[in-house]
């Protein structure tokens, strides 16, 4: 995963699999990663940029369109 890739939010939270996951609103956006970080707890986070704006999340709720 590098920035510019075409990205794709999957809700992996908890009760995701049942459609209860919290971030619902976002499951299945495509936007462009715009940022690589990394948080104070030492975990991986990736920035995109959606129509909705521009969220982070841990790198594990993206997958690599293209």
């Amino acid at each position: 995963m590098k920035i510019g890739d075409l990205v794709r939010f999957k809700d992996i939270s908890s009760g995701a699999s049942w459609g209860e996951g919290s971030f619902t609103h976002l499951n299945g956006v495509i936007g462009i990663l715009v940022g690589l970080s990394t948080c104070l707890a030492g975990n991986p986070m990736a920035t995109f940029l959606c129509a909705m704006g521009k969220e982070t999340f841990n790198i594990g709720y993206f997958e690599v369109v293209s």
